[in-house]
């Protein structure tokens, strides 16, 4: 798998960030708002079983938007500081995510369009547990550069 996407790529690369586990440390920091609150973690479906049973769930759940800061990082790693400019992501959540299941972001090449000096890029994303189960699909679009510049005409680039 490649670890960049270039102008060069062709349709059907695929992509994949590291494997996480969301574990109960991680989703009750992401989820249980402000530590310092009394009474911290605050109850909801991610962070209180009787919450989660309430909402028909067996157990607390991982937030989907968790994750899919999973696949906004390899989408960062593929497209650069670009992806803050141009990047484009539309995602749903067809899984649930429980407490100690593992995540892997996944990306694919669907297709590549040049336009001047640059090739744009739509990808289908998506995360999936380790039970290849996937708890997030959608799609992504950015755009590389043809052209190469150095250092000090990108930095020229950026003030102007």
């Amino acid at each position: 798998m490649t670890e960049r996407i270039t102008p060069e790529t062709g349709v059907g690369a695929m992509f994949a960030g590291p494997v996480r586990t969301l574990t109960l440390g991680r989703v009750l920091a992401f989820s249980g708002g402000p530590i310092e609150t009394p009474g911290w973690p605050a109850k909801n479906l991610h962070t209180d079983g009787v919450k989660a049973a309430e909402a028909g769930l067996p157990a607390p759940i991982a937030s989907g938007i968790q994750y899919e800061g999973y696949l906004v990082e390899l989408l960062i790693r593929l497209f650069g500081d670009r992806w803050f400019r141009e990047g484009e992501l539309r995602t749903k959540y067809p899984r649930t995510v429980s407490v100690g299941d593992a995540v892997r972001p996944m990306a694919r090449v669907a297709s590549r369009s040049a336009d001047g000096d640059r090739v744009n890029f739509d990808l289908d994303v998506w995360c999936e547990r380790s039970d290849s189960e996937k708890v997030l699909v959608g799609t992504a679009r950015c755009a590389v550069s043809t052209v190469r510049r150095t250092r000090d005409e990108r930095n020229a680039a950026g003030r102007s």
